[in-house]
Formats: structure tokens, C-alpha cells, sequence
């Protein structure tokens, strides 16, 4: 087990009109910190809008879109060349920084060579043709995308994390979130997270309540949070100790234990917080701004099929009151102004790209943001060939054949919607007529006795 020393980074910044800061970065419990007045002076002097922090290492995003590396001790900054167009940043332990870019591609750097900075490491190397990517992970000996299709690809494959996965909303270093609420890994009981966030000792989650859950293994944890917990829009952390981020800019500390519970020192002083980084080795980095909205939680693209369910939520930061509007297409959608929006029975009339609007008045000013958008797509039964691929030995002999598309499974009902085809070969294909199978459960079954190996796909009619 790692031994970390848990600290919290702050950096302050005017995030709308890309001002100088008026604060600085500090990095303290226990009385240590890593960076001595004169590095603080200097890091006051430079505006950032997005952090990660290591074991004595800042990595900072410019509101020029380029990176800035800070090294604690003997100080220095440098910019990690060749990277502009930077939108978010992701730092592992073993400090392996991946950043993506306006343009959905990823880039990455090891930060433990020397400088000038090498990409030798596997892990931050991201794939070639590599695109449409919407958020990062950087973990210990690998990285990980999320596609705006909620496809997930991660490199090298040191694990067994699929390629295939079409309804990831988010992913951290120890865990995935899906678009229904749940969690890979998380025990029967974790439900409705719509964020994220892991350490060495567990996983936490942020209910879309606003209450926080933890897990270690099958203990799940409550009561988090000694504060009132149900309006928290950003977490950072594990069952280590982790800080949860209020929607009025003000940070809460939580723990599974009272050993394990921290209490950052002046974590209850801050305000205008609007982003919090990533938890390594106990650092989490907070960056101030000026108490405009910021979105916490952005919605995700997904792929559905007939008859699911479409999640989108997103989450708002600052010191305003925020009314919510979903939009679908660039048109409102009636009603629907909550910050989760949940279609049930979904149709391809419900494909396309959603958007958040966060809509606030400052000083009798009416503003508008947009959070990211997320483009849904449909496919169903009537749309393209399924191969069934998915089988099950029933106890009677038969086979039961289940339809399945890019992970997700359809149930068919009705046997004059598709025509059953079988192979030897992959090659030739033989209509099977349908006095030779039924449905069950949504599931084709073929009774026994069956024949040799055959290779089963069908046709939408």
C-alpha cells in the first residue's frame, strides 16, 4: 500500500475574464508545505483554469490553452512543448500527464524523465487515429478515453477493460461509471452516481442526491460527510479521505472513518472553488475562480437501443442561483429543466445532441452557459444486422440466442421483425425457417437436437 501525505492544492484565478490570480498555491495539512514564498509569489503572477497535483509537482492548464509544469523544491516552471488547445489534464502516480486537446485527440508526456520532456513511458503514448475523446484518466501504467459515443479505449491493455463499452459516462483510475447510475467496480447497492472518484483504500461516489457513498470490496460506507452533504456537485478522493465540493463554492471534508476522515486545515475557508482535481498521493488540487457558474458534471454521450433509458446530468458550481434548460438539437426541450434529465422507452426520435443550458443573473445581468454537449445515438433492431453472438444451454438442450449491438443487448418480440440465418462457414448463409425456433424471454431458443457448429445471425425485415 502507497503511504500518502494528504494535502489540498489551491489556485485562484478569474476563470471568465482570464484576470491574473489574486490568490496562490498552497499545499498544507500538518503544517508542510511544499513550496517555499517565493514559488508562491511567482505562481500568484500566472492564471490557470484547471490543475492536477502530484507528490511535489503542479501541472497547470493556461487560459492559452498551453500546460505549465511547477516543480516543488528546487523551483521551476517550464511549458511541456508542442501542446496547445489544452481543455483538461489527467496526472497519474507514477506522473505520467495526458491532455486532451479542443479537438477531441489526446496527447501525453512523462514528467520523470528529464527535461526536455520524453514520451518514452507506454502509458503516455495514447493509440494512434485516437479521436472524439471527451474526458481522460492517466492511472499507474496506463491510460485511459472516453469517446463522445461512450466508448471506452484504454492503452496498453494491462487489464480487461473493453473496448466495446457504449454506455460509459465517466472513468476514473480504479472504476467506470455507466449511464444508468452504476459502477464497475462497486458491490449491489451503489446506485444513481453520477461522479466519480477512487485512492488505495476505496471508491467514492456522488449520488445524484447530492449525498455521497463510498465502497471498499462489499462494505459499502454513508455518512461521508459530518456536514450536510445533499447539495455536493464535485468530489475528489477515496475512502482515504476525500473533499467534496458544494454548489455554492465551498469545500466539505469527508472520510469512511474518523481515522481515515480528514480535515484540511483551512478547507472551510475557501470559497468560488469551481474545479477540483483528480486526487494522487493525497494532493487535490482546488481552483478558485470568480463565482460564475462552472458545470462539475457534464452530460455524456451514449448509444441506446429500442425501449432503454437515456441519463444526462450535469451539475453547476458558484455563487449564483442557476435555472437549468436541456436542449436537444439547439431547441429546448419542453419541460425539461432540471439538472437530470432521464428518457425513458427511448426512439430514434430521441437521437441527437443534447446540451445543458445554465441560465443566472448577476447583477440584474442575465448570463447563459453551456455545458458540454452529448450526442446520442440510436440503433435498434430495425436499423442494423446483429450477429447473436450471446448464447445459453438451456437445461432442456435448446439454445437460447440473445441479439446484441456494441454491448447492448435487445429483446425480440416479434418474430416477423427479422429473418434467422445460420453458417458453417461464416460465408454462405441459410434462412432458418421460423418452424425451427420460437421466442422466448426475448431470447431466440432452437430446440434440440441441434445441429454441428452452426453460426446464427439475423436480418431486421
Amino acid at each position: 500500500m502507497k503511504t500518502k501525505s494528504l494535502c489540498l492544492v489551491l489556485l485562484a484565478i478569474d476563470l471568465l475574464c482570464q484576470a491574473p490570480c489574486r490568490g496562490g498555491v498552497f499545499l498544507t495539512t500538518n503544517g508542510y508545505r511544499y513550496f517555499n514564498n517565493s514559488a508562491l509569489t511567482q505562481l500568484n503572477l500566472t492564471p490557470v483554469f484547471a490543475a492536477e497535483a502530484g507528490s511535489g509537482t503542479v501541472v497547470a492548464i493556461q487560459p492559452n490553452g498551453q500546460v505549465t509544469n511547477y516543480i516543488a523544491g528546487d523551483y521551476f516552471a517550464t511549458s511541456l512543448p508542442g501542446w496547445s488547445n489544452i481543455t483538461s489534464i489527467s496526472m497519474s502516480e507514477d506522473f505520467v500527464v495526458l491532455a486532451l486537446t479542443e479537438q477531441g485527440t489526446v496527447l501525453g508526456w512523462d514528467l520523470e524523465a528529464d527535461p526536455p520532456y520524453s514520451s518514452s513511458s507506454a502509458a503516455a503514448q495514447p493509440p494512434a487515429g485516437l479521436s472524439n475523446v471527451v474526458a481522460i484518466c492517466a492511472r499507474e501504467n496506463e491510460g485511459l478515453a472516453l469517446r463522445n459515443d461512450g466508448t471506452v479505449v484504454h492503452w496498453p491493455r494491462y487489464d480487461p477493460i473493453s473496448d466495446d463499452l457504449s454506455a460509459v459516462v465517466a472513468i476514473d483510475s480504479d472504476a467506470i461509471l455507466m449511464a444508468d447510475g452504476t459502477v464497475d467496480p462497486a458491490p449491489a447497492g451503489v446506485s444513481n452516481i453520477i461522479a466519480i472518484s477512487s485512492d488505495d483504500i476505496g471508491l467514492i461516489g456522488l449520488r445524484d442526491d447530492g449525498t455521497v457513498v463510498g465502497w471498499d470490496g462489499s462494505t459499502i460506507y454513508t455518512n461521508l460527510i459530518a456536514q450536510d452533504s445533499s447539495n455536493t456537485v464535485a468530489i475528489s478522493g477515496g475512502l482515504n479521505g476525500f473533499v467534496g465540493l458544494r454548489e455554492d463554492g465551498t469545500i466539505v471534508n469527508g472520510g469512511a472513518t474518523n481515522f481515515y476522515r480528514v480535515s484540511f486545515g483551512f478547507g472551510q475557508t475557501l470559497s468560488n472553488v469551481c474545479y477540483l482535481g483528480r486526487e494522487i498521493y493525497g494532493n487535490i488540487t482546488a481552483v478558485t475562480g470568480d463565482g460564475f457558474p462552472r458545470f462539475t458534471v457534464q452530460p455524456r454521450g451514449q448509444i441506446v437501443g429500442s425501449g432503454q433509458n437515456i441519463y444526462l446530468h450535469a451539475r453547476v458550481v458558484g455563487q449564483w442561483s442557476v435555472q437549468f434548460q436541456w436542449q436537444l438539437n439547439g431547441f429546448d426541450l419542453p419541460g425539461a429543466t432540471n439538472d437530470d434529465l432521464i428518457i425513458t422507452n427511448a426512439t430514434p426520435a430521441d437521437a441527437g445532441i443534447y446540451q445543458a443550458i445554465a441560465g443566472f443573473i448577476v447583477e440584474f445581468a442575465p448570463y447563459q452557459a453551456g455545458s458540454a454537449v452529448a450526442n446520442v445515438t440510436f440503433v435498434g433492431p430495425l436499423q442494423v444486422s446483429v450477429s447473436l453472438n450471446a448464447h445459453i444451454v438451456q437445461p432442456t438442450g435448446a439454445l437460447a440466442l440473445g441479439a446484441s449491438s456494441r454491448g447492448i443487448s435487445f429483446p425480440l418480440t416479434a418474430s416477423d421483425s427479422f429473418v434467422l440465418f445460420s453458417s458453417v462457414d461464416l460465408t454462405n448463409w441459410s434462412a432458418v425457417t421460423s418452424a425451427n425456433w420460437h421466442l422466448a424471454n426475448g431470447l431466440i431458443e432452437l430446440p434440440p437436437p441441434r445441429a454441428g457448429s452452426l453460426f446464427y445471425r439475423f436480418l431486421a425485415r
